[in-house]
């Protein structure tokens, strides 16, 4: 059995998670919202500087990161850098730690709704969004990497709608 599990950020971390987004889009995906960064080095110095920085583990090695880029409690709170092992896409670790942060703002920040931002040509991650429930709120347009514009799109997931879908240990359904 396939186990996930997550634990906060810790500075050793940084390496790895450093070496996960495998392009200049991945990365401007990742940090469209605050950073803007254009080469991965750089993103060390970002990681663990948002709110509740946590990292997700497969069968115990680090296998995605997330983080809250804005808390407001009793209001929202944002889900902002996160990012997964690219060859461990596609097996439920976004979706885990998305499901943690969004129980975690509704528990510990007691927020009407949590949004995450998603650039519009990203369908990984507006794919996993809306599965979450997250419906499109807004749109505001960004810089791409490469200077030409491109839309950013506000996703809220009202408190209401969440029913701690895709908190799940195994990922196998086991």
């Amino acid at each position: 059995m396939i186990t996930l599990d997550h634990r906060p950020f810790q500075e050793a971390d940084a390496p790895t998670i450093c070496s996960f987004p495998c392009s200049a889009d991945e990365l401007f995906f990742m940090t469209a919202e605050t950073d803007r960064l254009t080469a991965p080095d750089q993103l060390k110095a970002t990681l663990g500087q948002g709110h509740d920085p946590m990292v997700g583990l497969w069968e115990g090695r680090v296998a995605g990161y997330v983080d809250y880029v804005e808390v407001h409690a009793k209001k929202f709170c944002a889900i902002g850098h996160m990012v997964v092992d690219p060859q461990l896409r596609r097996k439920g670790i976004g979706t885990y730690l998305v499901g943690i942060m969004i129980q975690k703002a509704i528990d510990q920040y007691a927020v009407r709704f949590v949004r995450a931002s998603c650039i519009s040509h990203n369908k990984p991650a507006y794919a996993l969004f809306h599965k979450l429930g997250f419906r499109p709120a807004t749109m505001v347009q960004r810089l791409g990497p490469d200077g030409d514009p491109v839309l950013m799109i506000h996703l809220h997931l009202l408190k209401r709608y969440w029913k701690g879908r895709g908190i799940r240990q195994d990922p196998a359904g086991g």
